[in-house]
């Protein structure tokens, strides 16, 4: 990563885009007292939070280097089951469009509903998926934990999250953005068509692991001889 200036860190990390960045360096030009990410946090284009994020980040590179741990990183993905088709090669080359990043207990990594940005790899700690009911009760989906991964339909679509992530101990995660992932796809088409090969057999997987889920459900009714609105069972002749 090229981070020498707040502005340029904050668009490589997908925190903010191209035409909020360029509105807030107008305003800085205008009122030169004003910092970057000042302006960035008034327009509401940046969080406080994700503010201090970028800034600690931002020291962490710059005082150890983009390529430091790019082994060390490289082995995470290894290590990831997403990845399983991706050479040694492939692997070295996405290891520099990621980063590491703690977060201690309780934080919340996003919301349900928010719109998806960056696929997360648990390296140490865990975090829960969670989603509110109707009528506003929490309902834990599951605890990822070390070596797992969560997020990455961000990478496909930039959707909105189906559910809230919640660190559920002081946890350690490798952050893939979906605007690094962009930048590196540009820049090498081979292995941007081998990582949407890899999103593609992801998608079959859950396609096939919702088909088998409505067919329990499906069976599971015609025995109870129950109907549900919505569920149509053709009865075997």
């Amino acid at each position: 990563m090229g981070l020498q200036i707040l502005g340029e860190f904050l668009i490589e990390l997908g925190l903010v885009g191209m035409e909020e960045l360029e509105e807030a360096l107008e305003i800085q030009n205008r009122e030169p007292v004003k910092k970057l990410g000042q302006i960035l946090v008034e327009k509401g284009y940046l969080t406080p939070e994700g503010l201090e994020r970028a800034l600690n980040l931002q020291k962490y590179y710059r005082e150890h280097g983009p390529d430091k741990d790019r082994e060390q990183i490289k082995g995470y993905l290894r290590r990831v089951h997403l990845f399983d088709d991706l050479s040694d090669s492939d692997l070295e080359t996405l290891a520099g469009a990621c980063y590491e990043e703690a977060f201690l207990q309780d934080h919340t990594l996003f919301n349900e509903g928010e719109q998806g940005d960056a696929l997360y790899v648990v390296i140490a700690g865990a975090v829960r998926l969670v989603k509110s009911s109707p009528q506003g009760q929490e309902q834990e989906l599951a605890v990822i934990g070390m070596g797992d991964f969560l997020g990455e339909m961000a990478l496909i679509d930039k959707g909105p999250r189906s559910a809230s992530a919640l660190i559920k101990r002081n946890t350690t995660l490798l952050v893939l953005s979906k605007r690094q992932l962009d930048i590196l796809m540009e820049r090498d088409h081979e292995i941007a068509l081998k990582i949407y090969r890899v999103f593609a057999k992801t998608l079959s997987e859950r396609l096939r692991i919702a088909n088998a889920r409505v067919t329990e459900l499906a069976n599971k009714v015609r025995a109870a001889g129950v109907y549900e609105p919505g569920i149509h069972i053709r009865q075997p002749k």
